[in-house]
């Protein structure tokens, strides 16, 4: 991308995020208005969820999606949005954990409930509990609110560390798949992405994806809801914008850092 196009696309980032004054849950790849009413969790909606006390005290590491700390988020639960929670996704049993204290002050943690809960946030990540032909649930983080998405799942295996003969947590293993109009294909490296599209718009995203050096297999979550917006926008005409404050502030500093450097 030369420099004029850069300067174009930093300017209407800028006064995008300029115009997001309104309060808005961040979620990566889309904006959610916040309702608003003052509601808190009620906890009698996940009567049906499960204490956790998941340990596995031999096995080095842990078994959460990116730390052990609980990260405030929100969830969608029959339907209504609860925010202010503290959550954090065990990858290792695919469960989704709610913690809280009790009117005494102790902490407790819950499994949620993938019959209630349809989607969720953890910090700035998005979240959906999706169901497959065979009836069952699967988690997967989501970068994307058009008609075309990137889903990713996330796995952990424990492993034996046959030197020390110690167990061990692998690190995160991301699946990653491109949704188009509810249909799932999975992608490992450029080749395979492109390929879920049409030969009429795999040159123009083969083309971005060239321009600003992407390549999906490495790709932060910032960049890939990039790629994810202007293939909507050529392909359903959705406007060509940033749609979330974090990814775009973001963008806006590392696009900001290479046209110093490149300047200077």
């Amino acid at each position: 991308m030369n420099f004029p196009s850069r300067i174009r696309l930093l300017i209407t980032l800028v006064l995008f995020s300029l115009f997001l004054g309104l309060p808005f849950n961040m979620e990566a790849g889309g904006v959610v208005m916040m309702p608003q009413s003052n509601d808190r969790f009620d906890f009698s909606i996940v009567v049906n969820g499960r204490k956790y006390d998941y340990l596995m005290p031999q096995v080095e590491g842990h078994q959460f999606l990116a730390q052990e700390f609980f990260t405030e988020g929100t969830a969608t639960i029959n339907g209504k949005l609860y925010k202010d929670l503290l959550l954090n996704l065990d990858i290792f049993n695919q469960q989704l954990v709610l913690e809280y204290n009790n009117s005494q002050g102790a902490k407790h943690r819950l499994t949620m409930s993938d019959a209630s809960v349809t989607h969720f946030s953890i910090g700035v990540k998005s979240f959906e509990f999706k169901t497959m032909p065979d009836g069952s649930k699967t988690i997967y983080q989501v970068i994307g609110n058009g008609r075309i998405r990137t889903l990713y799942s996330w796995k952990k295996r424990v492993e034996l560390n046959t030197s020390k003969r110690e167990y061990f947590y692998t690190p995160a293993i991301r699946t990653q798949f491109v949704e188009i109009d509810g249909n799932l294909k999975r992608f490992r490296g450029n080749r395979s992405f492109l390929n879920s599209f049409s030969s009429e718009s795999k040159n123009l995203v083969r083309q971005f994806m060239k321009e600003n050096r992407i390549k999906v297999s490495k790709v932060t979550d910032e960049e890939m809801a990039l790629l994810i917006n202007y293939c909507n926008s050529i392909l359903y005409d959705y406007p060509l914008m940033c749609l979330n404050y974090y990814i775009c502030t973001k963008y806006i500093e590392n696009e900001f850092y290479r046209f110093c450097k490149a300047a200077s």
